[in-house]
């Protein structure tokens, strides 16, 4: 970069326009942020919902910014001030969506995680069904010959694994499963069965594979 490319760089981040695209790009990285920090061990679903709360409410105001805007742009006096309130709630909505999917990515790569960690379980679950015929009727049967102890899932908002033995019939034997609602009125969850194999619709939801298990949506 020149020595005028530095200086009209730095002179831009002095003017208001400089300053806001500063403030939302302070904003979307602290959501990032606090995303990353909601799904660490110390995370909890309050903050995950709240930070999700957030980048709606902001996504709804720069949508109604830039409607509202429209119509102004017609009456001379207001024309100025509204194309530069359009411009900016246009490149914050943008800037939010980007946010939105950057959030997305990290959900899966956070339950990406999830099921490597939760290897040892599923595999001492099956080493006990490989050695009594049929798979332990509770977690606890694994402690201590399979494993020292029922380990949490290491991710703050959902810490527990569920456990149960399906119906007789059923080629899967058994499921583990983690409840992981995104509210009150929500049931999603995330599971795995040994055989693998997921409908496009399980558990009242839409189904996403991610590794060797499956995300319901409700």
């Amino acid at each position: 970069m020149s020595t005028e490319q530095r200086a009209k760089s730095k002179r831009f981040l002095t003017t208001g326009g400089g300053k806001f695209a500063l403030l939302l790009i302070g904003l979307c990285a602290l959501y990032i942020a606090i995303l990353l920090f909601a799904y660490s061990p110390a995370g909890n679903l309050s903050i995950y919902l709240g930070a999700q709360a957030a980048i709606g409410i902001l996504c709804i105001l720069s949508a109604l910014a830039v409607i509202i805007g429209i119509p102004l742009l017609l009456m001379p006096r207001f024309k100025r001030s509204a194309l530069l309130e359009i411009r900016m709630a246009s490149v914050t909505f943008i800037a939010i969506v980007i946010a939105m999917i950057a959030g997305e990515r990290i959900r899966v790569i956070e339950f990406s995680l999830l099921t490597k960690r939760a290897e040892p379980i599923t595999k001492a679950i099956s080493d006990y069904e490989s050695s009594h015929g049929k798979p332990p009727g509770s977690l606890d049967e694994l402690v201590p010959k399979y494993m020292a102890k029922i380990p949490g899932t290491g991710m703050g908002p959902y810490p527990k694994y569920e456990y149960e033995v399906l119906h007789a019939g059923s080629d899967a034997g058994w499921e583990l499963k983690i409840l992981c609602p995104l509210g009150t009125n929500n049931n999603d969850l995330f599971f795995f069965r040994p055989g693998k194999r997921y409908d496009q619709s399980e558990h009242g939801g839409r189904v996403e594979r991610i590794g060797d298990w499956a995300y319901v949506h409700e």
